[in-house]
């Protein structure tokens, strides 16, 4: 199983996977953003049904309308309904297929009838973190700067602001990169390294462009 096209990172989630399985959601909002991916990618099934169990009950706290309510509620369910979002092996086509076609129309949906930009849709089914708004801004002020994160040494920040991160997002989902609202570029990436698109569940097949 590989973690991360990031051999530092992926080979700290393999040190620390007993740590890693006792985490929750909160304790993943904490992580250093680069360790995020790889770490909710090592998660169990039971963790990532919890993960985005609760990231919709947060969601939904925020001051929707019923019509946004209930769009959120096809969201959640769809996700709660496909075991394949959970699983750590790599999506079968058929899989691919049914995810991509239910975000595809989910957000044509959204963007026809709610008026919601993509910064939206993003923030719910192509991030981790939970927005702070019905604008779809995310929410990362709980991510630690400590080198310490539930008793799990850090050290190492690779990727840092102005330097080319590799293999973080997905080539195929419509939603590019944001917040930066930049394209996912074609790069050269091993295809057995998953979490990034919709729901994290996608291949990382791409890099952010402006990363």
């Amino acid at each position: 199983m590989t973690y991360s096209c990031d051999k530092t990172i992926d080979f700290w989630v393999k040190k620390n996977l007993p740590q890693i399985h006792n985490m929750s959601r909160s304790d993943w909002k904490k992580l250093p953003i680069q360790y995020s991916t790889a770490t909710y990618v090592a998660f169990t099934k039971e963790q990532k049904k919890r993960f985005w169990k609760e990231k919709f009950e947060e969601l939904k706290a925020l001051p929707w309308n019923q019509a946004e309510i209930n769009h959120l509620d096809k969201a959640e369910e769809f996700i709660m309904a496909n075991p394949f979002i959970f699983s750590a092996e790599k999506m079968t086509m058929e899989e691919m297929d049914k995810l991509e076609l239910f975000c595809y129309k989910w957000c044509k949906y959204a963007e026809k009838y709610l008026k919601w930009d993509k910064q939206v849709a993003y923030s719910i089914l192509a991030t981790g973190y939970t927005p702070i708004n019905t604008k779809g801004t995310i929410d990362t002020s709980k991510v630690s700067s400590e080198k310490t994160t539930k008793g799990i040494d850090i050290g190492y920040l690779p990727n840092r602001p102005g330097t080319l991160q590799s293999c973080n997002c997905n080539l195929n989902c419509a939603m590019g990169c944001f917040p930066n609202n930049v394209l996912c570029e074609n790069i050269p990436c091993k295809d057995d390294v998953h979490g990034c698109g919709w729901v994290l569940v996608q291949s990382c097949n791409g890099r952010c462009g402006g990363y």
